[in-house]
């Protein structure tokens, strides 16, 4: 298993592609992670639901297999060296929202717009080497702001969060100043396929550029070493975080951005799900970490450590035995017997 996408992926799957000639072996994270894929199947996919039952396919759980020992012997002064983080310094790790022009359904671009695009002024490049950003024209970005605002406008939720200035740039801010207030290093992690707004840019102490060709562990998993905190957009880093005992906020979006229901249901916020879990995953409305969030002491963000154990015994497994061993084990015992 690789996340969610492991179980939206078969809507590619022909009913011809089952084959009775061989049999499957599926190693998901965990029971519940599984069940919540047949869930699925049964809500969306239907043939999903064929592909992963017996006889078609044998299912064991062995829990995530981006965890393991060598994170728990990573150098937290080197890592502070090699980003940049003074000594003893630790750090809340920002994951900007991923705004992207292409992303222009009716029913979200419009809040997209209001609350990320506009407020973009350097893009980034594709190749993002050493933080390399493309400015456009003053013509073409006008033009660009102007395509926005026939978008927004006629948007009632939209034009509410351009009036409210409920954007990214708002909640850099908040994030900056809860910073400065518990004395840590404001780090800004982009996705390179994504642009995102000035302010981050601005406001950020670091940003790290990451071709991810660096893994195991990879510049997150060293990040996270230093990290009181995290902050994201119904990101599944968040399963990263929570192993790594950082805190996650989740920043909620308005629901209309998940005009897909299949995004719509790998991102639950009820209690105890994957983006709200009460002592380990807070999940925040927008408008309500923007005014509150300067003012916050990072000890409201307090990891758990029951909530923890639950997190993982839930989504992702605990730390021993490792999904390595566990899949080891498994090949050892099917061998032998």
């Amino acid at each position: 298993m690789h996340g969610p996408d492991s179980f939206k992926e078969i809507k590619n799957i022909e009913k011809t592609d089952i084959r009775s000639s061989f049999k499957r072996y599926f190693f998901p994270y965990t029971k519940y992670m599984f069940d919540m894929g047949m869930q699925f199947y049964e809500k969306f996919i239907e043939i999903g639901k064929t592909y992963f039952s017996p006889p078609n396919t044998e299912v064991h759980p062995i829990g995530c297999n981006m965890f393991g020992s060598v994170l728990k012997k990573i150098d937290q002064n080197k890592v502070r060296r090699k980003f940049g983080i003074p000594e003893r310094k630790n750090i809340l790790l920002y994951l900007p929202y991923t705004f992207s022009g292409a992303k222009k359904h009716k029913r979200s671009f419009a809040w997209q717009a209001a609350f990320a695009g506009l407020h973009i002024e350097r893009r980034i490049s594709k190749e993002f080497d050493n933080n390399s950003f493309n400015r456009d024209p003053f013509g073409r970005k006008l033009s660009r702001q102007f395509s926005y605002l026939r978008r927004i406008l006629p948007d009632k939720e939209a034009r509410e969060w351009l009036l409210k200035s409920w954007n990214e740039p708002e909640v850099i801010k908040a994030a900056k100043a809860f910073c400065e207030r518990n004395d840590l290093y404001l780090v800004v992690k982009p996705r390179r396929k994504f642009d995102f707004s000035e302010e981050v840019y601005k406001k950020a102490d670091i940003i790290i550029d990451d071709d991810e060709s660096q893994q195991y562990p990879s510049k997150l998993q060293e990040l996270f070493t230093v990290a009181s905190l995290c902050m994201g957009y119904f990101s599944t880093t968040v399963i990263e975080s929570v192993f790594c005992n950082v805190p996650f906020v989740n920043l909620h979006c308005p629901d209309m951005l998940f005009h897909d229901p299949h995004q719509h249901f790998w991102c639950p916020v009820t209690d105890d799900s994957l983006f709200s879990f009460n002592g380990a995953v807070w999940n925040t409305q927008i408008p309500e970490l923007i005014s509150k969030m300067p003012s916050q002491k990072l000890s409201y963000y307090s990891m758990k450590t029951e909530s923890r154990k639950r997190f993982m015994l839930q989504f992702t497994g605990l730390e021993e035995p490792t999904a390595g061993k566990c899949f080891y084990n498994y090949l050892e015992n099917r061998i032998s017997s």
